[in-house]
């Protein structure tokens, strides 16, 4: 039998996963000791439970209605069960079975080398150059079955699946053309085994049958440009496909050595057993006592029945939206700062609950500040047990549990991957990251969004040169996904007032329901509105001109001493930059002596650890103690605090407000004095230093603008309607005035959403949630005595730091943490990954506590990279090391434990030991 009779007589068998020819059998695998068909099936399995059935549906009644899918709705999950089956395929490969899968078993090697020479002789060593990239044979050769099975034309949606394939190992693929014909001998050989003689194709035909491929593809991608502008139904079904793919993939992979399969804790979401629970502890809560039967007499003050009011009124309205308008799926919560926010969202989300069968929850926030401030409560006020039906999934989380081994703590790995809980708190970079991130990992957890209650709180915080094509995707995944948002915030941008398709017509628009009817009756509340004042006028200064800075300083001196007249003892000053807090910092400590205050600065260059302990100083102030915090917007980062007067740099009305509500925050008898100033830096405001050109002329300009027509600074809610409405005006105003070509348009975005070109987000043009690109990140080496560890770890990473030795001399030192860490890492074998990413987690919580991040500043660097510490270190990690050498509060030092990174540090030789040499 000559060579291409061998090919042609050749069989694979599905259901016994072997190649066989005249009586000989090759076995097949998907991973060592798994046959293909056993991973195959594990992984229908799973999908399946993963498959949300009202999604699928919502899906194919589109598609079949568009007559995109010629097919009853039996017969397309029987596509899907074969797209599942096919997704491995390509490792029917002979090169895929002994030089990969036999990689690190060399006598398996020669086993399996040997039973395929017994079968096919000197033919051997020609199979063996078959390609091995199965990816890509399982998407051809789904491609052709799908090709060969069905009328295309009819059905294009089809080729979707097969790019699902395509990425299943690397990241969700464009719809591109694939480069076949490199691939025509692996691809006759496999065509042959798995079709058998049904539709044999030889060199020749498998040219042909790639230009047929070729064509089906075009006449897809030019039906996703024809609905590029408002349809996004095959983009978020391509999504939601592969994220159920490569979720049931790694899922079963995860169980190859298991006969029969777990699918009890694959999807943990809400069941009605839990909600109750949820439902009975929110209620016995006291401050939430008997709320449904809105009775007052336990409610303690105005405060509180204000907070009452608004509660019942947001739930009253989302319960009636609900049952009138089941289709409204967007909710907008608009409360001012200190109106129980949190709180009324648990409820609203207990509501939906009931009453849709939504059963999962996902609070998803700017700042990993905010979440730590709300996610005991959230736990608590549900009686949720944590890091099993809660989970705070953010990238300083502990990750360090008491009586959890290695098993345990790789399942929590991957349900943080999967986002695989009841609920959830995580940041927006992570959300955002699921949606718009193309790698494999990132993807994961789409398809759990589905069937959720999405609670986004501070949404203004998101970037607003993209607020058109986030709003746009956010509508599309609501309304694909069987998705609950809840938007709130104290300052709510009218997202609905976006335009989200640039044409004449303009018909796409969000719809949404707002649950406080009239806001302005609890925000111009005097318990609101007249708990604080801005005073005077908008003044300015700048901090390089020596004779203006002389008349800032007087200014300072004027406003502390009139409000300390006042008694009013605990002031805030909030600058744009960390530079200007820096140069503020050192103007009051100046008059420190002079006033008998107490002075400290947070900014961004401040330990995590000591910003908690600043926290807690603020939190015990007594009422005479003199005390003022230099911050920079670090404050208004869910950091929960109150002062009795504030002065302001200027910034967005956003910011402004944000500020406002940490003066007198606790409403008392006295109204919280608030003062707002320009500061410039070589002729240059400090706002025009942090905010980037589209959020100067919206934000900022608006902000002007809202001051420059009123007679006194004080606005109210009305002023803050009208300064959202203004920027959405400006947002639309730029999008309608760009051509629709213009790469630079956030309309853009959403034909890049809409028509699968995903890596475009990358772009500069693209969607980034937080510009990143120009923050640097320094670890400090830090001294903390035993008897201050409960300050700042808990009490299992603090047993995790005695059980690694690593309290010395009554005390521990973050670079021996760190030394700690790479001797571990050193010790991991390659295949190792969940131990790997267990101990890098473990370290990475508790290093989090010594890990600054700051923006790029290169004089710095250069001056920093003279120093022992950078080569020390060099390349090791994404973070620059700063040892004691350079710590400490004169001028000559980089960075001062209690004020912070030194950006005017100046690198001397003298200081430095050779201690790491």
């Amino acid at each position: 039998m000559d060579s291409n009779d061998m090919i042609y007589s050749t069989r694979y068998d599905f259901n016994k996963s072997c190649i066989i020819l005249n009586n000989n059998e090759f076995e097949i695998y998907a991973h060592p000791n798994e046959l293909l068909h056993e991973h195959s099936y594990k992984t229908w399995i799973i999908f399946k439970e993963l498959l949300d059935e009202s999604v699928l549906t919502s899906f194919y009644s589109f598609f079949n209605k568009k007559n995109y899918l010629d097919m009853n709705k039996d017969e397309f999950l029987d596509i899907l069960k074969v797209f599942v089956y096919y997704h491995d395929i390509g490792k029917v490969s002979f090169s895929f079975q002994i030089k990969k899968l036999t990689k690190k078993d060399t006598e398996d090697r020669t086993r399996r080398y040997s039973q395929l020479k017994s079968i096919y002789g000197d033919l051997t060593n020609n199979l063996l150059n078959m390609d091995s990239k199965h990816s890509f044979y399982g998407y051809y050769l789904f491609m052709n079955y799908v090709l060969h099975h069905y009328n295309i034309e009819n059905n294009p949606i089809l080729l979707l699946l097969s790019y699902c394939i395509l990425g299943h190992h690397t990241k969700i693929k464009e719809i591109n053309l694939e480069n076949l014909e490199k691939k025509v001998p692996t691809m006759v050989c496999l065509n042959n085994f798995i079709f058998n003689q049904e539709h044999y194709l030889k060199n020749n035909e498998i040219k042909e049958n790639i230009s047929n491929i070729d064509n089906h593809i075009n006449q897809l991608n030019k039906l996703l440009n024809e609905n590029k502008t408002n349809n996004s139904m095959f983009s978020c079904f391509y999504q939601y496909i592969y994220s159920l793919l490569i979720s049931a993939d790694a899922l079963a992979t995860s169980q190859y050595d298991k006969n029969e399969i777990d699918t009890s804790s694959i999807n943990n979401r809400i069941d009605s057993k839990l909600r109750k629970r949820m439902l009975d502890k929110y209620y016995s809560c006291e401050i939430n006592e008997n709320i449904n039967e809105g009775i007052y007499n336990k409610i303690d003050n105005k405060i509180n029945r204000l907070r009452h009011n608004m509660l019942i009124e947001a739930s009253t309205n989302l319960i009636k939206c609900i049952e009138n308008n089941p289709s409204q799926h967007t909710f907008y919560l608009n409360m001012p700062t200190g109106g129980g926010k949190t709180n009324t969202s648990m409820k609203l989300a207990l509501d939906i609950l009931e009453h849709t069968t939504a059963d999962r929850i996902i609070y998803a926030m700017p700042y990993i500040n905010i979440i730590d401030q709300n996610y005991e409560i959230i736990k608590d006020n549900w009686d949720l047990v944590n890091n099993e039906e809660i989970r705070n999934i953010c990238s300083t989380n502990s990750f360090i549990f008491d009586n959890k081994n290695e098993d345990d703590m790789g399942d929590i790995l991957i349900n943080d991957d999967f986002f695989n809980y009841p609920v959830m708190c995580t940041t927006f970079v992570r959300l955002f990251d699921v949606l718009l991130n193309t790698k494999k990992k990132s993807k994961y957890a789409l398809s759990s969004l589905a069937n959720s209650i999405i609670i986004l709180d501070e949404v203004q915080s998101l970037p607003i040169k993209n607020w058109t094509s986030l709003t746009y995707i956010l509508d599309s995944i609501t309304k694909n996904y069987n998705i609950y948002f809840i938007l709130m915030s104290a300052t709510l941008p009218k997202f609905d007032k976006l335009l989200l398709e640039n044409n004449d017509s303009n018909n796409y628009k969000i719809n949404c329901e707002y649950l406080i009817k009239n806001p302005s009756i609890y925000f111009n509340h005097d318990i609101f509105l007249k708990r604080n004042e801005i005073k005077d006028k908008i003044r300015e200064f700048s901090l390089t001109d020596t004779e203006n800075k002389k008349e800032l300083v007087k200014y300072l001196s004027k406003v502390i001493e009139e409000n300390f007249n006042q008694e009013y003892t605990h002031g805030l000053i909030v600058l744009n930059t960390v530079k200007s807090s820096k140069i503020i910092y050192e103007i009051i400590e100046n008059l420190r002596e002079y006033f008998k205050l107490e002075v400290d600065i947070l900014n961004s260059t401040t330990l995590k650890y000591k910003k908690r302990e600043l926290i807690e100083k603020i939190d015990n102030l007594k009422p005479k103690e003199r005390y003022i915090l230099v911050s920079t917007q670090s404050i208004e980062a869910g950091i929960d605090v109150s002062f009795d007067f504030v002065i302001r740099d200027f910034a967005t009305i956003d910011s402004i407000e944000q500020v406002r509500g940490r003066c007198n925050r606790g409403n008392t008898d006295k109204k919280g004095n608030i003062y707002l100033i320009k500061l410039k830096m070589n002729n240059k405001t400090t706002y025009e230093i942090i905010y980037n050109e589209d959020e100067l002329k919206t934000r900022i300009i608006t902000s002007e603008e809202l001051f420059k027509d009123k007679t006194n600074l004080n606005y109210d809610f009305n002023d803050l309607k009208k300064y959202y409405d203004n920027i959405s005006c400006k947002i639309n105003e730029k999008e309608i005035s760009k051509d629709n070509t213009d790469e630079k348009s956030d309309f853009k975005n959403i034909e890049r959403w809409n028509t699968i070109k995903y890596s475009e987000f990358k772009e500069k043009s693209g969607i980034k949630i937080i510009d990143d690109r120009n923050e640097i990140a320094f670890y400090i080496e830090e001294n903390i005595s035993e008897e201050n560890l409960e300050k700042y770890f808990d009490k299992n990473e603090i047993k995790f730091l005695k059980e690694k030795n690593l309290i010395k001399n009554n005390a521990i030192n973050s670079i021996d943490i760190l030394e700690c860490y790479l001797d571990e890492i050193k010790e991991i074998e390659k295949n190792q990954y969940i131990k790997y990413k267990i101990i890098t987690k473990q370290y990475g919580s508790i290093m989090s506590n010594f890990i600054i991040n700051t923006y790029r500043n290169e004089a710095l660097l250069e001056e920093y990279k003279n120093s022992e510490s950078y080569h020390t270190y060099k390349d090791k990690f994404y973070f620059y090391i700063i040892l004691n050498e350079l710590i400490g509060d004169d001028e000559s030092k980089m960075y001062s434990l209690n004020s912070g990174l030194n950006k005017s540090f100046k690198y001397r030789e003298d200081i430095l030991t050779n201690r790491f040499m």
